[in-house]
């Protein structure tokens, strides 16, 4: 029994539920009644009836009274009884109470106890719980704060409350603010925040006002003091692998792989509340010159191939979807592929001389560089190295994180260009479905050792990945629809 109930003798109520003890039964409709147990008890009876079927540890039929339920209905309808009157479950004198028609209709004793017993629930409620937790009852909230009797109370709360939904609980955030609407005097105010919408209520405009222009005040700081939290502790990452590498010399001890923290303007500000953890960690595969990177980037995951030559990287994923990770390295080792060259076999000159139709030019990002790092490296400053390859071409596939299911298996064309050649950090420039074809980011070294040694292969983002990841989506909301209602 919930500890928020109201108990008066045989009968609870919370969360406009009342109820009949012992057994905690609902009343079913009179009309109901006859149907499941007139002129005989059918299946349908039957299954109010019916002890717990458990199935997997859960329980699956809707009503699991035992032989409570006939003594239940019978309070809830006024019937008085003896227990030396019940035989068995106690069918035959629910019937009989049936026939004479007595359940039709529920006396006005029991219907005033409800009624108060609601009130006395309703009342009971701090402000808090109404404001937090009582969203989706419009009408108790209503009748809590700014109602006496079905008139409006000036008096019952004096104060602003703030009423919070998600940006997507459209149907909920509309049915408080037409609740709202109808009280006369009352006034509303909407602030939104990135991915919440709260709804202020009270008596007195101004302090409305005043109140969402305050929350909305309180998370800018909030979130400003976050993110600043947030960039120190991975500029403490980042200086902390530069001060590991002060003292390799020249370019042949650098390396693309490696951990990296990410920054992201685009999905930051369009998903603020997704990007704790943007990454990404690069790897070596069997062939010289390419590499394998998984990354996370809050609202997409998935895998890049990447390479100084684009038509290798090209080879590559074509390749790769024909044999699996373990196959594609046997072949590499055993030298059964064309040999492509390594990094070092290209020059600034190679990499400059022409563009692929398709593939996107990187630009300057100076204004996302100083606001993520300080350092303010240009592109244009990292083409001076002659001795190690800066750019690298990429083909990258993802999977969308917010709709289960979703892989974008066609491979979308990329670029990063590192800003140096200790090759700590870089710039880049992908297309990423669902967020943008000219998605830019910042990437910055942690480490030269890969977190994850075992990244997801490119098949695993395959078109064969997907229409397996649609299947089991189906058979899953196929499963749902039938347990749905808590019963099979």
């Amino acid at each position: 029994m919930p500890t928020e109930a109201i108990v008066r003798g045989d009968f609870f109520y919370a969360y406009g539920r009342f109820y009949a003890n012992p057994g905690q039964v609902e009343r079913v409709q009179g009309s109901v009644l006859r149907a499941a147990f007139l002129p005989e008890l059918t299946p349908a009876g039957q299954e109010y009836l019916s002890t717990p079927r458990y199935l997997g540890g859960q329980t699956y039929l809707r009503h699991n009274y035992e032989d409570w339920f006939v003594r239940c209905q019978l309070k809830h309808y006024g019937v008085p009884f003896n227990e030396a009157d019940i035989a068995g479950n106690g069918t035959l004198l629910l019937q009989k109470a049936l026939e004479a028609g007595r359940c039709d209709q529920v006396p006005a004793h029991i219907a005033q106890q409800r009624d108060e017993m609601h009130a006395e629930w309703i009342q009971q409620l701090t402000l808090e719980e109404t404001s937090k937790k009582m969203q989706g009852h419009p009408e108790w909230v209503m009748e809590r704060c700014f109602l006496t009797s079905g008139q409006p109370d000036r008096t019952k709360t004096t104060t602003v409350i703030g009423m919070p939904f998600d940006v997507d609980d459209s149907d909920r955030y509309g049915a408080m603010r037409e609740a709202v609407s109808r009280i006369p005097g009352l006034h509303q105010v909407t602030c939104n925040v990135p991915g919440e919408q709260t709804i202020f209520v009270g008596w007195d405009s101004a302090a409305v006002k005043q109140a969402a222009k305050r929350h909305k005040d309180e998370y800018k700081k909030a979130i400003e003091a976050w993110y600043e939290e947030r960039e120190q502790a991975r500029s403490k990452l980042h200086d902390g692998y530069l001060k590991t590498i002060e003292r390799k010399q020249g370019s042949e001890g650098f390396s693309p792989v490696g951990d990296y923290v990410v920054d992201c303007e685009e999905i930051e500000a369009r998903w603020p509340d997704q990007d704790d953890d943007f990454s990404l960690s690069i790897t070596k595969t069997g062939k010289a010159g390419i590499y394998l990177a998984s990354f996370d980037f809050g609202v997409v995951e998935g895998v890049m191939i990447m390479g100084v030559d684009a038509e290798a990287v090209e080879d590559y994923c074509e390749r790769y979807d024909e044999f699996d990770e373990d196959e594609m390295d046997e072949m590499d080792e055993m030298g059964l592929e064309d040999e492509y060259s390594s990094e070092d076999d290209y020059s600034s000159e190679d990499e400059n001389s022409s563009e692929d139709e398709g593939e996107p030019r990187l630009k300057v990002c100076t204004a996302s560089i100083a606001r993520t790092h300080g350092r303010g490296h240009t592109l244009q400053e990292a083409k001076t190295s002659a001795t190690q390859p800066l750019k690298y071409h990429l083909k990258l596939r993802c999977a969308d994180k917010m709709n289960e299911g979703q892989i974008y298996y066609e491979p979308q064309n990329g670029a990063i260009e590192y800003h140096q050649d200790n090759m700590a950090s870089f710039t880049g420039e992908v297309s990423l479905p669902g967020v943008g074809s000219s998605v830019w980011f910042i990437a910055r070294k942690t480490s030269d050792t890969v977190s994850n040694q075992f990244p997801e292969p490119w098949a695993e983002y395959s078109k064969t990945a997907y229409e397996n990841a649609q299947d089991t989506l189906y058979v899953k909301r196929a499963s749902e629809l039938r347990t749905g209602h808590g019963y099979i």
